[in-house]
Protein backbone atom coordinates (compact mmCIF):
# COMPACT_ATOMS: atom_id res chain seq x y z
CA UNK A 1 0.00 0.00 0.00
CA UNK A 2 1.07 3.58 -0.66
CA UNK A 3 1.10 6.49 1.77
CA UNK A 4 -1.25 9.44 1.31
CA UNK A 5 1.30 11.66 -0.46
CA UNK A 6 2.16 8.92 -2.96
CA UNK A 7 -1.54 8.37 -3.62
CA UNK A 8 -2.13 12.10 -4.17
CA UNK A 9 0.72 12.18 -6.68
CA UNK A 10 -0.81 9.21 -8.50
CA UNK A 11 -4.19 10.97 -8.61
CA UNK A 12 -2.54 14.07 -10.10
CA UNK A 13 -0.60 11.96 -12.63
CA UNK A 14 -3.74 10.18 -13.81
CA UNK A 15 -5.73 13.41 -14.04
CA UNK A 16 -3.09 14.82 -16.40
CA UNK A 17 -3.70 11.87 -18.74
CA UNK A 18 -7.33 12.86 -19.39
CA UNK A 19 -8.20 15.17 -22.26
CA UNK A 20 -9.02 18.61 -20.85
CA UNK A 21 -12.50 18.71 -19.35
CA UNK A 22 -15.03 20.77 -21.28
CA UNK A 23 -16.95 22.01 -18.25
CA UNK A 24 -17.03 21.94 -14.45
CA UNK A 25 -19.16 18.81 -14.24
CA UNK A 26 -16.76 16.86 -16.45
CA UNK A 27 -13.75 18.06 -14.41
CA UNK A 28 -15.43 16.97 -11.18
CA UNK A 29 -16.34 13.60 -12.68
CA UNK A 30 -12.71 13.04 -13.72
CA UNK A 31 -11.58 13.94 -10.20
CA UNK A 32 -14.16 11.67 -8.53
CA UNK A 33 -13.48 8.65 -10.73
CA UNK A 34 -9.71 9.04 -10.53
CA UNK A 35 -9.63 9.50 -6.77
CA UNK A 36 -11.85 6.48 -6.16
CA UNK A 37 -9.87 4.30 -8.59
CA UNK A 38 -6.52 5.18 -7.01
CA UNK A 39 -7.81 4.71 -3.48
CA UNK A 40 -9.47 1.38 -4.31
CA UNK A 41 -6.13 -0.01 -5.47
CA UNK A 42 -3.45 1.82 -3.46
CA UNK A 43 -4.91 2.75 -0.06
CA UNK A 44 -6.00 -0.60 1.35
CA UNK A 45 -8.96 1.26 2.89
CA UNK A 46 -12.48 0.26 1.86
CA UNK A 47 -14.81 2.91 0.43
CA UNK A 48 -17.06 4.00 3.29
CA UNK A 49 -18.54 7.50 2.95
CA UNK A 50 -19.73 7.31 6.57
CA UNK A 51 -16.07 7.31 7.66
CA UNK A 52 -15.06 10.15 5.34
CA UNK A 53 -12.28 12.23 6.88
CA UNK A 54 -11.58 9.72 9.64
CA UNK A 55 -10.44 6.53 7.94
CA UNK A 56 -7.30 7.69 6.10
CA UNK A 57 -8.78 7.24 2.64
CA UNK A 58 -8.76 10.18 0.20
CA UNK A 59 -12.29 11.04 -0.89
CA UNK A 60 -13.11 13.44 -3.72
CA UNK A 61 -14.90 16.69 -2.87
CA UNK A 62 -18.60 16.27 -2.21
CA UNK A 63 -21.26 18.79 -3.17
CA UNK A 64 -21.91 19.60 0.48
CA UNK A 65 -18.26 20.73 0.71
CA UNK A 66 -18.87 23.46 -1.85
CA UNK A 67 -18.21 26.90 -0.44
CA UNK A 68 -19.19 30.30 -1.72
CA UNK A 69 -18.01 30.75 -5.27
CA UNK A 70 -15.04 33.01 -5.79
CA UNK A 71 -16.20 36.65 -5.77
CA UNK A 72 -16.63 38.11 -9.24
CA UNK A 73 -16.31 34.78 -11.04
CA UNK A 74 -18.14 31.52 -11.71
CA UNK A 75 -15.32 29.40 -10.27
CA UNK A 76 -16.55 26.84 -7.75
CA UNK A 77 -14.57 26.19 -4.57
CA UNK A 78 -14.76 22.94 -2.65
CA UNK A 79 -13.09 22.47 0.73
CA UNK A 80 -11.68 19.07 1.64
CA UNK A 81 -9.75 18.09 4.73
CA UNK A 82 -6.45 19.47 3.42
CA UNK A 83 -7.20 21.16 0.11
CA UNK A 84 -9.22 23.77 -1.69
CA UNK A 85 -10.39 22.50 -5.06
CA UNK A 86 -11.28 25.17 -7.62
CA UNK A 87 -13.27 24.24 -10.71
CA UNK A 88 -14.08 26.68 -13.51
CA UNK A 89 -17.10 26.55 -15.83
CA UNK A 90 -14.66 25.82 -18.68
CA UNK A 91 -13.29 22.71 -16.98
CA UNK A 92 -10.08 23.97 -15.36
CA UNK A 93 -9.11 22.27 -12.13
CA UNK A 94 -6.80 23.71 -9.47
CA UNK A 95 -5.97 21.94 -6.20
CA UNK A 96 -4.37 24.04 -3.49
CA UNK A 97 -2.98 22.87 -0.16
CA UNK A 98 -4.92 24.67 2.58
CA UNK A 99 -2.14 25.27 5.08
CA UNK A 100 0.71 26.19 2.75
CA UNK A 101 -1.34 27.79 -0.04
CA UNK A 102 0.80 25.89 -2.56
CA UNK A 103 -0.95 24.87 -5.76
CA UNK A 104 -0.29 21.16 -6.03
CA UNK A 105 -2.19 20.54 -9.25
CA UNK A 106 -3.37 22.66 -12.16
CA UNK A 107 -5.00 21.61 -15.40
CA UNK A 108 -6.54 24.01 -17.89
CA UNK A 109 -9.99 23.05 -19.15
CA UNK A 110 -10.94 22.89 -22.81
CA UNK A 111 -13.19 25.92 -22.40
CA UNK A 112 -10.73 28.13 -20.50
CA UNK A 113 -7.81 30.38 -21.23
CA UNK A 114 -4.42 29.95 -19.59
CA UNK A 115 -5.30 32.64 -16.99
CA UNK A 116 -8.44 30.89 -15.68
CA UNK A 117 -9.08 30.16 -12.67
Amino acid sequence: MKNKEERLQEIYRRLQEFAPAGNAEEAMQQLRETTDAVEDVLSGIAFNPGSMGRDGRIYPPQEDARRKDCPGSDVRRYRTRGHNVFVSPGGSLVIQHVRSGVVEFRKIGAGDCEEDP
